[in-house]
C-alpha cells in the first residue's frame, strides 16, 4: 500500500518535472522555446506553430488557428506574454524573437477573413491583389450608396500598396474621364430604359424578383416564375386585402 503511494507519487512528481514536448512533431527541448496553449495546455514550438499558422492563412477553411476545438490563446511559458491570435500575436512574436510578420499576415487574414466576401475588394491589378478591406466602407468613405447618383466618371480608390486605382463602383481598374465604361453605370442605364418603357406600356414588376412583366391577356392573378403572386393591376402581392381583382 504505502509503495503504490510512493510509486504514485513518484510519476506525479516525474511528469510535473518533464519538459514539455511539441504536439505536433513530439519533440522536447529545455532550450527550444515552447508556446503554451491556455485553452487546453497544449504546446507548440516555434516552427510548427509557424507551419500551422501558415496554412491557415493560405486555406480560410481552417481559420481561425484552433487547438481542441478552440481558437488558440496562446503564452509562454518563461514570461507571462499572452495573445489571442486575433489580437496581438505580432506582439508576442516580436518579444520572443520568432517571426514577427507573420504574427501581422495572421491580423490581416482575421480582419480580411471576418467580412463576407462578397463585400471584400481586393486591389484588381494581378501584380498586386492587395486586400483593402469592406466595399460597402469604400462606398461609404466616397458618399457612394447606390449607382443611381453617380457622377461618371465614378469615384476611384488609391491601393496603399501598388499605387494603382479601382473604381469605387465596380472594383475593376479606374476609368477614364475619356473612356466611361464602368459596368455598374451601364447595367443602371439599362435599368433605367427598361423602367421608362415599362412605364410607357404600362407594364408591371413582380414584387419578388423586380422582373418586369407584360400581361397580354388573361385576368390580374399573376404567377412569376420565381414563385411570387401578385395584382398585375396594383403590384401588390395577391391576397384578400387586393380591391382591384378580376
Amino acid at each position: 500500500m504505502a509503495a503504490d503511494f510512493l510509486w504514485d507519487r513518484w510519476l506525479r512528481q516525474s511528469f510535473a518535472d518533464a519538459v514539455p514536448a511539441c504536439v505536433a512533431c513530439a519533440e522536447s527541448s529545455e532550450e527550444e522555446l515552447l508556446f503554451r496553449v491556455q485553452t487546453c495546455e497544449h504546446h507548440y514550438c516555434g516552427s510548427c506553430l509557424t507551419r500551422y499558422i501558415e496554412t491557415c492563412i493560405k486555406d480560410e477553411t481552417l481559420f481561425p488557428p484552433t487547438c481542441c476545438g478552440r481558437t488558440m490563446s496562446l503564452t509562454t511559458d518563461n514570461e507571462s506574454h499572452s495573445s489571442s491570435l486575433a489580437e496581438n500575436l505580432t506582439e508576442l512574436f516580436e518579444l520572443e524573437m520568432i517571426d514577427s510578420d507573420l504574427g501581422a499576415r495572421l491580423r490581416t487574414k482575421g480582419l480580411e477573413f471576418g467580412i463576407r466576401p462578397e463585400d471584400r475588394v481586393y486591389c484588381p491589378y494581378p501584380r498586386c491583389s492587395a486586400f483593402l478591406g469592406s466595399w460597402s466602407s469604400l462606398k461609404h468613405s466616397y458618399d457612394v450608396f447606390d449607382s443611381s447618383s453617380t457622377p461618371e466618371p465614378p469615384p476611384s480608390h488609391q491601393c496603399p500598396s501598388c499605387f494603382e486605382r479601382l473604381c469605387v463602383l465596380c472594383k475593376d481598374p479606374a476609368h477614364s474621364a475619356t473612356a466611361l465604361t464602368c459596368p455598374v453605370i451601364e447595367e443602371r442605364l439599362a435599368e433605367d430604359q427598361l423602367r421608362d418603357l415599362a412605364r410607357e406600356n404600362d407594364w408591371q414588376s413582380c414584387p419578388g424578383c423586380k422582373a418586369i412583366v407584360e400581361l397580354t391577356e388573361g385576368c390580374n392573378h399573376m404567377v412569376c416564375r420565381c414563385r411570387s403572386e401578385f395584382c398585375y393591376g396594383c403590384g401588390l402581392e395577391w391576397n384578400t386585402i387586393c380591391v382591384c381583382r378580376q
